[in-house]
């Protein structure tokens, strides 16, 4: 950081914060060169919208999917 004066001065409380490695690690993914294998990064021409659409369907139907309160979960059966 360049201090143009010294009204602009940054405080030493600023001086001990450093960056995002995450934010620079997500950075450097967006590089054309390079391969992201990065957790939760898919590449998105490979997510199949259709199939997401007919399981948010499918779960959506159930109205006990929907529920808003304590639970225990709701059992289903992932059909192959």
């Amino acid at each position: 950081m360049t201090v143009v004066d010294s009204v602009h001065a940054p405080s030493r409380a600023l001086s001990n914060v450093h960056g995002s490695a995450i934010r620079d690690l997500l950075r450097l993914t967006e590089q054309s060169d390079v391969l992201g294998l990065v957790g939760g990064l898919p590449a998105t021409e490979l997510i199949s919208a259709e199939r997401i659409s007919a399981s948010a369907a499918r779960i959506g139907a159930d109205p006990r999917s929907l529920q808003y309160t304590d639970s225990a979960g709701v059992w289903c059966r992932v059909a192959r």
